[in-house]
């Protein structure tokens, strides 16, 4: 079961677990799915940190069954980064109506 907790006030996104669902081929479509969400969040933030310079600080880990992203972003900036909180969000939540048995959303 892989658990994703969002916090959309501080902007942090845990995600913790695999999903071990039946495996098409090689591969858990639903833990690669979760995964491409939580790390194109990241690569966002990254691109955007580069570009406009919006975080004033951009915290991150990933490892095997774990990632966790927390960002801090200046005043101006807030609406920007919470709505691609958002579009990660609502990625997860698709995924999980589809697939509850092998994700879980929770709010922090």
């Amino acid at each position: 079961m892989i658990r994703v907790k969002f916090d959309m006030i501080d902007f942090v996104l845990d995600m913790e677990g695999h999903a071990e669902a039946p495996r098409e081929g090689e591969f858990d479509l639903v833990c690669c799915a979760a995964s491409t969400i939580g790390q194109q969040l990241l690569y966002s933030l990254e691109n955007y940190q580069d570009g406009h310079n919006g975080l004033e600080r951009l915290e991150e880990g990933m490892e095997s069954g774990k990632l966790h992203i927390r960002a801090r972003a200046k005043e101006w900036a807030r609406v920007s980064i919470k709505t691609r909180f958002l579009y990660a969000k609502e990625g997860m939540e698709m995924l999980a109506d589809r697939y509850p048995e092998y994700i879980r959303i929770e709010e922090a």
